[in-house]
């Protein structure tokens, strides 16, 4: 069932902290496909910052005015697989493939992205600080590029 209002600002009740990240990511997505300003701005952190995949920085304003009032596109949905969280006490961090699948009047896209996002613990909840979001097609750079391979042997 949805996330929505009362729930979307705490999740706590007992939840492990791997339940309560799944379920704040769970909202966060929700709030990306209905486009709802008012679920993003409770998730967000005051300080939010994102790094999008294509190199653009934005706040917590400038996030919620990019996926929520852009017209012409909207997410369709994001799935999160290898989830994988490291607790730091009072923040978290979260590493993910993210699918997401963008609609628009001409048709469907999908991509799949590596994404990290910072969580910071507040009032027994836990906001969104920080994300940053890479093509996974990005992570096989050439050896001429960088020197190394970052794909493993």
């Amino acid at each position: 069932a949805p996330l929505r209002g009362a729930e979307c600002r705490g999740f706590g009740g007992g939840m492990s902290l791997v339940e309560e990240i799944e379920a704040a990511l769970k909202a966060k997505a929700e709030a990306l496909v209905i486009k709802s300003p008012q679920i993003l701005s409770e998730l967000l952190d005051p300080a939010f910052v994102y790094v999008s995949a294509g190199g653009s920085r934005s706040d917590k304003q400038g996030y919620i005015d990019r996926v929520c009032k852009a017209a012409g596109w909207r997410f369709g949905r994001q799935v999160v697989e290898n989830l994988q969280i490291k607790d730091f006490g009072t923040f978290a961090v979260a590493t993910m493939t993210l699918h997401d699948r963008f609609l628009h009047s001409s048709g469907a896209v999908d991509r799949t992205y590596l994404s990290l996002c910072v969580f910071r613990k507040e009032g027994g909840r836990w906001l969104w600080a920080a994300g940053y979001g890479l093509w996974a097609q990005s992570r096989r750079r050439s050896t001429q590029t960088t020197g190394m391979r970052l794909d493993g042997p």
